[in-house]
């Protein structure tokens, strides 16, 4: 009942002839039925912001476009899976650099004397002293 309330609300706010009460009784049963998809706190600020942005009256299908922002604005951030073919490629690359530069370390500690790199780190060889 409450997205009735704030229909009769809005629509309060913009002169109109006076109705027949059984045609004002169908115009808010197609209301409730066009808007029955959102939540009362949608049509509320959707109710709102129409009020305060505009001079005309409403139809259905300016709420319904308010309500489809609102609830489009507001929907949480989609975690998006990453490619894992893309990933592996990746961590393979990177795989390989990290093996590239173990054996460049490592060349330039037997260039020195030294068995591997680890050695010639415990060692000082690689400049601390």
């Amino acid at each position: 009942m409450r997205v009735g309330a704030e229909i009769s609300r809005l629509l309060s706010h913009y002169w109109s002839t006076s109705e027949d009460q059984h045609l004002r009784e169908a115009q808010a049963k197609d209301w409730l039925a066009d808007l029955k998809e959102f939540p009362p706190e949608v049509v509320a600020e959707a109710c709102g912001d129409w009020r305060r942005g505009e001079t005309r009256r409403p139809m259905i299908a300016d709420i319904r476009t308010r309500c489809f922002e609102i609830r489009e604005r507001s929907k949480p951030a989609v975690f998006v899976r990453p490619d894992i073919e893309k990933t592996k490629a990746a961590r393979v690359e990177w795989t390989g650099k990290v093996a590239e530069a173990a054996a460049y370390r490592n060349e330039w500690a037997r260039a020195r004397g030294f068995p591997d790199f680890k050695t010639a780190l415990e060692k000082g060889a690689c400049g601390r002293r």
